[in-house]
């Protein structure tokens, strides 16, 4: 029954098939198999296509769908760890450029010092 069920090209009232309607939302279309395939089930006494409609109600994406959202909101997790991990490492390496621009200031200064003096003992000296 399923496979010519899924082949059957007939074209519901306004000429489109049920899923090609342009304003149905997912759960209109999902209805309206679910009372066709109930339908169907009753009309031929297919046990199938009423074990078919019985698992319809259930989502079939239901879980995928929620997986996807899961790994979105892990992934957005993970971006805004990097973003202040970045953000961390930005200001540190500011603040350690900083401090070694000082360092080099102050030995430059120190060696001008110890050369003055130096200078100094050996005029003092001589």
């Amino acid at each position: 029954y399923l496979p010519a069920l899924l082949q059957v090209p007939k074209k519901n009232r306004h000429g489109r098939a049920l899923v090609q309607q342009p304003h149905s939302s997912d759960a209109e279309v999902r209805r309206r198999a679910l009372e066709f395939l109930q339908g169907r089930a009753k009309r031929l006494g297919s046990t199938y296509l009423a074990l078919a409609a019985a698992h319809m109600v259930n989502d079939p994406f239901g879980k995928v769908k929620q997986m996807i959202k899961d790994l979105i909101v892990k992934l957005m997790e993970q971006t805004n760890a990097e973003a202040d991990e970045h953000a961390y490492c930005t200001t540190e390496l500011a603040t350690n450029k900083e401090t070694r621009t000082n360092k080099a200031a102050e030995v430059e200064e120190l060696t001008a010092t110890v050369e003055k003096l130096t200078a100094e003992s050996a005029q003092l000296a001589s």
